[in-house]
């Protein structure tokens, strides 16, 4: 088998004041604003970076269950390898695709957003998009997952013309009015939490109808420190079903809020009032 070639990434996010200051003014800068309005609880499982077992162990458990994921795809890491994670060939991510699971952009080369110009963040954007145009999924880039979680105010902004949705590592439900281009989501990370405190989260989201994201990377038995166990995954869906929430891509949430506000919604770019 060959080995897949591997690739340097950044170890997180810029610790200076002033970046740090320009992530926490980010929460305070919400340009797209939705109110939420769901008759029950949504559920959303996505993938960063999608390491090959994400695309083979986190899709198969999604489609036993007869639901679909997010999988949000760096191109440029398809293929190759990063310590001991193997990620996703392209004709993994397009049979993902094929499947139904949702193909959302992580920019094209796994940059630190916030470390880009405003057109240096759209060239990532574009070129991941020209990318994924050539497997064909053109039709389900949508949604955007910021690397690291790091933006700030200029990308956010700039987001805004490039995606219906972009999900941060903010922690937290989504309820009451939504930040579209800095959704909150929970990293279903064995290492942080229990199965108990898992159910405990969809047990909140039921309860007050709210839109629980989860992220994850890696999906095997024996987890990465951000990474899910097989078990944690499968337990997790089961009990959003098991509540009677609906589990949706980010693609299909979005599109249901959108909608329920009065836009016309459009895979990628803007959205236009209904008459």
């Amino acid at each position: 088998m060959e080995q897949a070639e591997p690739i340097t990434l950044l170890h997180g996010r810029k610790q200076t004041l002033i970046a740090k200051a320009d992530r926490f003014l980010t929460r305070y800068y919400r340009p797209r604003l939705l109110p939420l309005r769901f008759d029950r609880a949504v559920v959303s499982f996505s993938f960063d970076d999608i390491p090959d077992n994400a695309a083979s162990n986190g899709a198969r458990l999604l489609e036993e269950a007869g639901v679909r994921g997010s999988f949000y795809v760096a191109s440029k890491l398809c293929s190759r390898s990063f310590r001991h994670d193997v990620f996703a060939s392209r004709k993994m991510v397009a049979d993902l695709a094929a499947k139904g699971h949702e193909i959302g952009c992580h920019t094209y080369s796994h940059a630190d957003s916030q470390r880009l110009s405003a057109k240096d963040f759209s060239q990532e954007v574009d070129e991941n998009e020209a990318s994924l145009c050539k497997l064909r999924v053109r039709d389900a880039y949508s949604s955007h997952a910021y690397p690291y979680g790091s933006v700030g105010l200029v990308q956010k902004h700039r987001s805004v013309r490039h995606f219906a949705a972009c999900r941060s590592v903010w922690p937290g439900l989504n309820d009451g009015e939504i930040d579209m281009m800095q959704l909150r989501a929970v990293p279903l990370y064995d290492c942080l939490y229990s199965p108990a405190e898992i159910n405990d989260m969809i047990d909140e989201a039921v309860a007050k109808k709210a839109w629980l994201i989860f992220y994850t990377h890696d999906v095997q038995d024996q987890p990465s420190e951000q990474g899910t166990s097989c078990a944690l995954f499968a337990q997790s869906v089961a009990k959003a079903q098991e509540l009677g929430a609906d589990i949706l891509t980010i693609q299909a949430a979005s599109k249901r809020l959108y909608e329920a506000a009065g836009f016309s919604f459009s895979p990628y770019r803007g959205m236009e009032r209904l008459s």
